[in-house]
Order: structure tokens, then sequence, then C-alpha cells
């Protein structure tokens, strides 16, 4: 499991990671992405990758994972590779058969059973495998990972890419939440690298890969928490779920 949290953070301006950024009485994203993986805490272990001055987040994940037994270890992200998948090749030296990628400021709106058992199942018959909601929003998918999947259970990749022009955008389907890849995979995941990056990547370039075809893993609705609009949505959520259990 490799979890990168060395990104600055700039669109929120917080003087500390936004993964720490409160949700609501004791909660994170940093929380919410735990909790995910908690239950697994026997079959998995965590690589944190951080950037500079990340120190609280270190000593708020070994608090948290302490008691369930996940083992943690924390690396840098290499200063050559950038962006979030910069951060989980950085990780590459601590890589497991089979390994998942979860971004700390992208929570679920609503629990989804087993989310992590059924990523890692999914890597049984496939190299690579996306966590995804799906969209309709052309803004949002221009925005975001873009996904064109096909139906199915579960679903599988016919196109990918990274911030889509928005006249393109209304032809994908699904944004990413995470995805899963095994040891062998580092086709897949440079190709993911590279559009993350900004590099080209094409639909025939997609289409030659080991992305080709792959598992998609339905979510439901998520929240990127990078931008202020987002944290007022999940602030807004978590007052309604309050004020649902008060009745």
């Amino acid at each position: 499991m490799v979890l990168p949290c060395a990104g600055a953070g700039t669109r929120l301006g917080l003087p500390f990671g936004k993964e720490l950024l409160p949700l609501g009485p004791g909660s994170t994203p940093l929380d919410e992405t735990l909790a995910l993986l908690l239950p697994h805490a026997t079959a998995l272990r965590l690589v944190m990758v951080l950037g500079p001055g990340r120190e609280a987040t270190a000593r708020h994940v070994i608090a948290r994972t302490a008691a369930a037994g996940l083992p943690v270890a924390f690396t840098t992200q290499r200063p050559e590779l950038a962006e979030c998948t910069g951060a989980v090749l950085s990780a590459q030296p601590w890589f497991a058969e089979r390994n998942i990628v979860l971004l700390p400021d992208q929570v679920l709106r609503f629990p989804v059973a087993d989310l992590i058992g059924r990523a890692l199942d999914a890597l049984d018959d496939a190299p690579f495998c996306f966590l995804a909601a799906r969209e309709n929003d052309p803004a949002r998918i221009s925005r975001d990972g873009a996904l064109l999947t096909t139906g199915g259970a579960p679903a599988r990749l016919a196109d990918y890419a990274e911030h889509p022009p928005l006249a393109d955008a209304g032809r994908f389907n699904a944004t990413w939440f995470g995805f899963a890849f095994r040891h062998d995979a580092s086709e897949a995941l440079s190709l993911v690298h590279r559009a993350v990056t900004g590099g080209p990547v094409t639909t025939a370039d997609v289409a030659a890969s080991p992305l080709a075809g792959c598992p998609v893993i339905e979510t439901g609705p998520y929240l990127d928490l990078g931008t202020w609009p987002a944290v007022r949505a999940r602030w807004t959520d978590h007052t309604e779920k309050e004020q649902e259990a008060l009745l």
C-alpha cells in the first residue's frame, strides 16, 4: 500500500499537510483513508511518501495504525519525480507483489464495502486496476483523471486520459479515485505517470499497454479535497449526517 503525502497543497494555503485538514470531530482525510485500510491490516504494509515538514503526518499515522498492527514505513519523494505518481515511483524499492495507491486528499462520500479487498482480488487476473467513480460532468472530467469504461462486473477500461480538453471530456464516463497494480506492471505505471505529469498519452498508447481492458472497481462518488469548494461540500456532508443521526 502506497500513500503519497508529499504535495505542497498550495491551492488550500494551509500551514500543514491537507491530509490533516479537520473534517469533523476526530476526523481528517488521512483518517478516512486509513479507515479503508485498517480492516486489512494483517495483509498490508503501508509505505508513506512524505515531503518536507510532514512530521505531524508521520506521528498521526503511527498513532492510528499501531493498535491495528499495520506495518508502516516512511520515505521521501525523489525531486526528479513529480506529482503523486512520482511519489509512488519513489517508493518502488518497497513495492509488494500487489500494491494499492490512494490519494490522501480524496474521500468517499459513502462507505464502500471491502473496496481494498476487491482491488487486491482484481490483481489476480490483471496487472493493473483503477478505482473510480462514474461521472458525467465534463468540467470535472477535464480536471481529473478521466476514464472511459465499459459495462460489466467489474467494468473494463476502454480509454484513459489525464485532464482531457473540455471539448473531449464528454466521451469519458468516470474519474479515478485510486489504483492498484502488480509488481510486474511497470509499463502501466509508467504510462500513468507520463499522463499525470503532462506527457503525451494517446488512445493508441493506452490500447497497446496493460491498461487496455483492465478492471475498473466502482467506488461511488468522492470528493477531491484539494480545493475549498470541495472542502465546504465535505463539511456540509458531515453536518447533514450529524443532523440525520439526531432524528
